[in-house]
């Protein structure tokens, strides 16, 4: 029916945009492509499509915590006075043709930092 290509269009346009954004080789690009990954979950759950849904929506989450890592390191390099041009950790990026196997998935929950929340100043700092 027409949503449903309609959606479908939507998602590839929005796809081919995430592809040729570089986001990999430059970590300020990570909030635009976590952007794009979860346009894209969103497209696929308006068709149904559970699976690459959920592909997508875990991508958009690790590209959100990747940054937020990558924040991390830069802001603890300043604070010791040190330029850190870091990258990001390494991700794994699903692609629809691609499925993630459990041992791939244990590595790759396994390989990646933990997140720490930033700490808040207490009274009479």
């Amino acid at each position: 029916d027409a949503s449903m290509s309609y959606y479908l269009n939507q998602a590839r346009r929005a796809k081919r945009k995430h592809t040729s954004l570089g986001y990999d080789r430059q970590p300020e690009l990570l909030p635009l492509s976590a952007r794009y990954c979860y346009k894209i979950g969103v497209f696929y759950e308006f068709q149904r499509k559970s699976d690459k849904m959920t592909k997508y929506f875990q991508e958009a989450y690790r590209n959100v915590e990747s940054h937020y890592n990558y924040i991390l390191r830069l802001r603890q390099g300043v604070e010791r006075g040190v330029k850190q041009p870091e990258t990001p950790s390494p991700r794994v990026v699903v692609s629809d043709s691609q499925e993630l196997s459990s041992s791939t998935r244990a590595k790759a929950s396994s390989s990646s930092p933990p997140v720490v929340p930033p700490s808040t100043p207490t009274e009479g700092e």
